[in-house]
């Protein structure tokens, strides 16, 4: 069972001057929201840690290569000042996260490359800055303004239903048939720029009366999550790919009539998901349930 995602980031710029007291009086627009490169390293950093921490900007000019590591010529970096997390309302329904970078006055430069930096200063995107027709472009930061860097990470999932066969071993061996669909595709689940195979938020149904489409929960009877656990694979570098598992244990997702655990809700990086089997699964107190999910990731 494989659920993929894309990956796209943007960046806005703008300018700001402050008075005596930090108070913003005037705003200078720099760019239109553009697009960035995530790096070959960018990819592998989702995989396991957090990607956005700083923001850097300089004067290069070389084109942003897949292996770049570094911007070209640096200037001056910043801090994450604040974040917010969403899910877009509409089709597509990508989850994003838009962080924002303010610069320490006086930076008086003019610029044309920006990149964003994980904690350790590994670099995880790079642009160069383009104007509103996509043309390479220089901007201009005085003394007396302060650089405000936006970026917005989103990450998109797969609105098609993924359905399969999954034989499993042991008591209640069998192969069932499966269905995995997006559901609440409309509720953002943390922050875009943490760890892209983050499971959580489970929920088991018993007796589903609506599997629902990609905006509902499922509807059904909800069954114990007492001790439910999640665990990941090792990540290999360059492969884009990590492995996923729950595990349900002796105290979770029990049948009281013998129709077994017919619908799974998860969340797994930054959306969530369900799945439907077909048979139900009839697990008891005397079995656990181990679910493995392939999770695959590339740019947008």
């Amino acid at each position: 069972m494989i659920i993929t995602k894309k990956l796209r980031g943007l960046y806005r710029l703008e300018a700001v001057k402050k008075n005596v007291f930090g108070v913003v009086i005037s705003k200078r627009k720099l760019t239109d929201w553009f697009d960035n490169l995530i790096t070959n390293t960018g990819l592998n950093l989702h995989a396991t840690s957090t990607v956005v921490n700083s923001v850097r900007v300089g004067t290069g000019t070389s084109i942003p290569q897949v292996s770049d590591v570094a911007l070209q010529s640096q200037v001056a970096t910043a801090s994450i000042d604040s974040v917010e997390s969403y899910k877009w309302q509409t089709n597509p329904y990508y989850a994003y996260s838009r962080y924002k970078f303010e610069f320490a006055s006086g930076l008086d430069s003019n610029l044309s490359e920006v990149g964003v930096f994980n904690s350790s200063g590994s670099m995880f995107s790079r642009s160069q800055i383009v104007d509103t027709f996509g043309n390479r472009t220089n901007v201009r930061i005085y003394s007396d303004e302060v650089l405000i860097v936006y970026y917005e990470l989103r990450i998109y999932q797969s609105l098609d239903d993924i359905t399969g066969s999954i034989t499993f071993t042991g008591f209640v061996g069998g192969t069932y048939d499966y269905v995995i669909r997006p559901a609440v595709a409309t509720l953002s689940v943390g922050d875009c720029g943490d760890c892209i195979v983050t499971l959580g938020n489970l929920a088991l149904y018993q007796h589903p009366t609506d599997f629902g489409d990609i905006l509902d929960y499922p509807v059904g009877t909800e069954c114990s999550t007492t001790d439910a656990v999640y665990y990941y694979s090792d990540y290999v570098a360059n492969s884009n790919y990590r492995i996923a598992t729950i595990r349900i244990g002796p105290e979770s997702g029990n049948s009281d009539n013998s129709t077994g655990i017919s619908v799974i809700l998860f969340s797994l990086g930054f959306h969530y998901w369900k799945i439907m089997f077909t048979p139900y699964i009839p697990k008891t107190e005397e079995h656990s349930l181990t679910l493995n999910f392939g999770v695959s990731w590339g740019r947008y």
